[in-house]
């Protein structure tokens, strides 16, 4: 002013802070052993660090849910973590897994030894924990000793006449794959009769007698002698065979090598009652089970088949120690069971047939299951349903179809440094998750379709691949249906150095994904090609790196945003087909990579949350590649 007055005037700069603070140095996946005698064990490890652009290191509040020293149980934890800066902004959620593994085998403990007469009827063996704990004996185990398999290994004897020493051999097996075993003698005193000598003939005869084949003669109780020819109850070394008309009946458990039911003939398993079975099992006639169990066991591998339905109620593979002992289901009936499945050793090869596990399957590192043909589910009388741990061991999916949980989170997870998930061909259906939180992971084909009822979990994405697991995509289409109710990531894949992904699709979405609906990915490996579902108006928000393709990137509807986090995607094919859009299109920077020679039109499908602002670029006379943004 003129008059020498002054005016003043003031205005507020407010400086706000909504960058996150970053956990660092997040600790790699634990696996110990339980302690002794236990069924857990105390686990320590080095506590993740935190930054932050404004928050001094000693102010960021840092949450977990377990700390170092803490007790964890058998089989595997994830523990999260969490850091606050001073203004309330939240980090990335960071996890690791904790395995606990029961390396710890049962404790078995038979009766004492007994002393018979030469010619008394010798007392039948132990093929239950029950019977066992009714005789004297017993087998506990530092976990749940509801889970311990109990059964007669084999039987020898010192000489064929009296006086001579029974010796049974007995395993008690947990959960876990860990193993013992036991001999129980019974001391048959006195003389037999006194007979000639017997012939080379008769000594060749009789030679054969052990593990022969013993078929059946009569209808009846498979525990009576006379049933069958020759007249002795078949053990696990001998080969049977029920042809018509005959009926054979299980009142009791029994064991043998292979069995072969002709048609006309018929196998009823009363009651609970359990057959074990070492080698093959073919069906030409009738079976009917109740509520019985067939174990496969033994060494070696074997096959389920036959002409006519296998209905089964439970099965047990028991096979060998490892997965090389093979049981495979490749019959021309219908091969099924009403109960459950149980695999504790071996590999189950389902070739034909339609299977069901009932409870919790874990399948240890001593075990697996290969869908090859036919079909595996998980059928929960529970609304909670329930998923399915692989815990060191091979699940396997080349043909057919395998079904995964009945209600929200039900999932398939595979942990420990030797677990695997391989799928080449075929279907797999998951009801929420497919995780990896260590060993391995390889897929060359097939389609994957995940979260079709959905889920809400905080540190597991629906697509989880952990920092230790070693992934392989080669093929294949992983379709998602519903999104992570959380808000965490529906694809979350963690250090790419041991991670690579090549021709095969990722789809966001699908005909039951609901309208709106928001996916979230986090992935530092660049995918081969990317998909939005049509119609159904979805966001996919990038979060944590840049979205990269190398291949095709297809919009047929819905918003690609990168602007939230901060991101970009980019498009590294050269091809001006790379991008196929009809009505969706990108929130954010979009990176193409342009032809190193010749005339070109790239479309850049961009726009904002309200806006879409399509580019149409033509490049004349190019001399070389490069990048437009």
């Amino acid at each position: 002013a003129t008059d020498g007055s002054t005016a003043t005037c003031s205005f507020s700069v407010t400086i706000s802070d909504n960058q996150v603070p970053r956990l660092e140095n997040i600790p790699a996946d634990i696996t110990v052993a339980a302690a002794p005698g236990e069924c857990f064990a105390m686990v320590y490890w080095m506590e993740p660090t935190a930054t932050d652009n404004c928050t001094p290191a000693h102010q960021i509040i840092r949450e977990g849910t377990a700390r170092p020293g803490d007790v964890f149980p058998v089989g595997t934890t994830r523990v999260h973590y969490t850091a606050y800066d001073a203004m309330g902004n939240q980090s990335q959620v960071q996890s690791f897994a904790v395995t606990i593994k029961d390396t710890e085998a049962p404790a078995l403990t038979l009766p004492p030894d007994l002393t018979v007469q030469c010619g008394d009827p010798l007392p039948a063996p132990w093929t239950t924990v029950q019977q066992l704990t009714a005789a004297g004996g017993s087998a506990t185990d530092n976990c749940a000793e509801e889970t311990i398999t109990f059964r007669l290994l084999n039987e020898t004897k010192s000489r064929e006449a009296c006086p001579y020493i029974l010796t049974r051999t007995y395993q008690a097996a947990d959960a876990a794959g860990n193993s013992t075993t036991a001999e129980h003698r019974i001391f048959v005193e006195g003389e037999g009769e006194m007979v000639q000598p017997e012939t080379e003939e008769e000594v060749r005869l009789k030679g054969a007698m052990a593990g022969t084949t013993i078929t059946a003669k009569a209808t009846g109780d498979w525990n009576v002698a006379s049933n069958w020819n020759p007249e002795q109850v078949p053990t696990w070394e001998d080969d049977v065979v029920i042809p018509s008309p005959h009926s054979v009946t299980l009142t009791q458990d029994q064991s043998c090598n292979n069995i072969t039911i002709e048609s006309g003939g018929s196998l009823n398993i009363s009651g609970t009652n359990t057959l074990q079975v070492y080698g093959n099992w073919t069906n030409n006639g009738t079976f009917t089970v109740g509520s019985g169990t067939v174990e496969f066991t033994g060494t070696g591998s074997s096959t389920i088949s036959g002409n006519a339905a296998s209905e089964f109620y439970n099965i047990i593979i028991n096979k060998g120690s490892d997965i090389t002992s093979v049981v495979e289901t490749n019959g021309f009936g219908n091969i099924t069971n009403a109960g459950n499945l149980t695999i504790t050793n071996g590999l189950f090869k389902i070739t034909t047939g339609t299977f069901q596990f009932t409870s919790n399957p874990n399948i240890p590192s001593t075990a697996g299951f290969w869908v090859n043909g036919g079909t595996l589910s998980c059928v929960s009388a529970s609304s909670l349903g329930f998923s399915i741990t692989n815990s060191g061991g091979l699940v396997r999916i080349s043909n057919g179809t395998l079904n995964v949980g009945t209600a929200t989170g039900n999932s398939l997870t595979t942990s420990g440094t030797t677990g695997e998930f391989e799928m080449s061909g075929g279907t797999l259906n998951i009801a929420a998750r497919l995780v990896n939180t260590n060993g391995f992971a390889t897929i060359t084909g097939g389609t994957i379709n995940l979260s079709t009822i959905g889920h809400a979990n905080s540190s597991d994405a629906s697509f989880h691949m952990s920092h230790n697991t070693v992934l392989n995509i080669n093929g294949g289409t992983i379709n998602f249906s519903k999104p992570n109710g959380s808000g965490f990531y529906d694809i979350n894949i963690i250090n790419a150095a041991n991670k690579s992904i090549a021709n095969n699709t990722f789809v966001m979405g699908s005909s039951d994904t609901d309208d709106g609906t928001v996916f979230k990915v986090n992935s530092p490996v660049d995918f081969f090609n990317f998909s939005v579902f049509a119609v159904k108006n979805i966001t996919v928000v990038v979060d944590g790196y840049p979205l990269t393709i190398s291949n095709q990137l297809t919009l047929n509807d819905g918003k690609i945003d990168v602007a939230t986090d901060n991101q970009s995607i980019m498009v590294n094919s050269e091809l001006t087909s790379a991008i196929s859009n009809t009505t969706g299109y990108i929130i954010g920077n979009l990176h193409r990579a342009i032809a190193s020679s010749g005339t070109a039109t790239y479309f850049f499908p961009v726009g904002n949350g309200t806006n879409y602002t399509p580019l149409e670029l033509t490049f004349n006379s190019l001399s070389n590649s490069g990048t437009f943004t």
